[in-house]
């Protein structure tokens, strides 16, 4: 009687560690797929951030031309304004742009 009593408890105890396992198992494979996800959302925040900052650099550059170019206008028109005082404006201009 003490035997067949041992032997159900230990059945029921290798069913509890088999429930235990397979939990553990299940958990496991939960936390896998949510460190991918988490990887995954990394990865695309990471090339949006890549190609936002190319964004901003384009329009930068875009921008800093645009003003480079102002300046240049700015400096002919000054340059056409004082030619009437023999002043070298070839050679002003020549300069100036040199600089840039």
């Amino acid at each position: 009687m003490m035997l067949k009593r041992q032997e159900h408890e230990a059945e029921e105890q290798a069913e509890m560690l088999a429930k235990i396992r397979e939990e553990e198992e299940r958990l496991r494979r939960i936390s896998e797929n949510t460190n991918t996800r988490d990887e995954l959302r990394k990865r695309r925040l990471q090339q949006k951030m890549k190609e936002d900052e190319a964004k901003e650099t384009k329009k930068l550059s875009e921008y800093l031309e645009f003003m480079d170019d102002v300046k240049m206008a700015n400096i002919r028109e000054a340059l056409k304004e004082v030619e009437d005082k023999d002043i070298d404006a070839e050679r002003i201009l020549a300069e100036v742009t040199a600089m840039f």
